[in-house]
């Protein structure tokens, strides 16, 4: 199995302690303008940034509903694989959202957590947070193991 190049991009970030610098990773990690903004290995806790641009607005004039889950399903999926080998891949098989508040352009970050942890599936929480910490938008998912 081909490993996903972001699980590379995470690992440099977090082993290095460069963190909030973009990462280098896939076409949907570039394209949100991902990084990472902290991580807790102990705790299972990832802080990834994104910034979400005008590029990404519906008429409504606010970013798409789909870009602020994908921002989250990313983030969530980083501290998973921020904890798995790299030949291991990372599946979301179900996928739950909440919007709060309508998403505008601009930095955001996303606070993911492993909730559990096991051999072939981890359950995760995240929230979207503007740059003045309202909070904007909730996930959670589910993510198999795939060896």
């Amino acid at each position: 199995m081909q490993a996903n190049p972001d699980w590379n991009a995470i690992r440099e970030s977090i082993e290095s302690g460069t963190f909030g610098t973009p990462l280098n990773g896939g076409p949907v990690t570039l394209m949100l303008g991902t990084s990472i903004e902290n991580y807790d290995a102990d705790s299972g806790t990832l802080t990834a940034g994104f910034v979400l641009g005008t590029d990404f607005l519906n008429d409504n004039g606010v970013v798409m509903g789909g870009i602020v889950t994908a921002a989250l399903d990313l983030a969530m999926a980083m501290s998973v694989m921020a904890r798995v080998p790299e030949d291991t891949a990372v599946a979301t098989t179900n996928l739950q959202m909440q919007f709060f508040r309508p998403c505008l352009p601009g930095s955001y970050l996303a606070e993911a957590r492993l909730v559990k942890f096991g051999r072939r599936i981890a359950f995760c929480e995240a929230q979207l947070l503007d740059s003045a910490g309202t909070h904007i938008a909730t996930a959670t998912s589910t993510n198999q193991l795939l060896v």
